[in-house]
C-alpha cells in the first residue's frame, strides 16, 4: 500500500505527465522541439517539476520501483533548470514521446493497486 506522501507525489507527477501528453500534440518531430517555443517551455517546465517531485518519494517507494529511472528524472530536472540553453531537442523529444508514457503507466498502476 502506498503511503500518503507517495500518493500525493504520484498524483502530482501524473498530472504533469498528462499535461505533457496534451502539449506534445503541437510537436510532430524532434526538429519541431525548438527551445523557446510555447509548447517547449510548457513541456520543459513540467519535466523539471517531475524530476523535482520524484525526489520527494520515500526510500521504500524507490526501492519498490527499481524500474523507474530515478537518476534520469533528477538529471533531466537539473539539465532544464541549470543548462536550459544547451538542451538537445532529440533527447527531450524521446523523453516526451516514449518515456512519459512509461512513467504514466507505471505510476497509474501504482495508484490502482
Amino acid at each position: 500500500m502506498i503511503d500518503d506522501r507517495d500518493q500525493v507525489t504520484t498524483e502530482l507527477i501524473l498530472k504533469r505527465c498528462r499535461a505533457i501528453k496534451e502539449y506534445r500534440l503541437c510537436i510532430n518531430e524532434a526538429e519541431d522541439f525548438v527551445v523557446g517555443t510555447m509548447a517547449t517551455k510548457a513541456i520543459s517546465f513540467d519535466l523539471e517539476h517531475i524530476g523535482e517531485m520524484a525526489t520527494h518519494y520515500s526510500e521504500s517507494f524507490k526501492r519498490a520501483h527499481p524500474n523507474l529511472p530515478w537518476n534520469q528524472l533528477k538529471g533531466m530536472c537539473n539539465l532544464i533548470a541549470h543548462d536550459y540553453e544547451n538542451i538537445r531537442p532529440k533527447e527531450i523529444y524521446t523523453t516526451v514521446f516514449a518515456d512519459i508514457d512509461s512513467l504514466d503507466t507505471i505510476l497509474s498502476q501504482e495508484l490502482n493497486k
